[in-house]
């Protein structure tokens, strides 16, 4: 990992070197590591949570107010695409 991340000096040596906690969770920061999936889907559930008190644990409700109309459409949308991400990820992890 860090040959790739941290520009090691590519040798067997370094193949083997993972990051301490705080480099792990910088290369997180800049973007050059993926958050596990799991991780992902564990932070959805406020928002699925925050939509389900909105329009029913089912779904079926229309929420009742204009203002949470709205926040249940765009929590919603945030949810969708954030699982539509995970989806796309773990389809690629299939074919490589």
């Amino acid at each position: 990992m860090v040959i790739y991340t941290k520009g090691g000096n590519d040798t067997l040596a370094d193949a083997g070197n993972t990051p301490d906690d705080q480099e792990q969770k910088e290369l997180f920061d800049e973007g050059i590591l993926a958050p596990k999936a799991a991780d992902k889907i564990i932070d959805l559930n406020p928002q699925i949570k925050r939509s389900q008190q909105l329009a029913g644990d089912d779904f079926s409700q229309m929420p009742r107010s204009e203002k949470e109309q709205v926040e249940f459409a765009v929590t919603a949308a945030q949810v969708n695409s954030q699982v539509q991400q995970l989806s796309k990820r773990n389809k690629q992890w299939r074919l490589t």
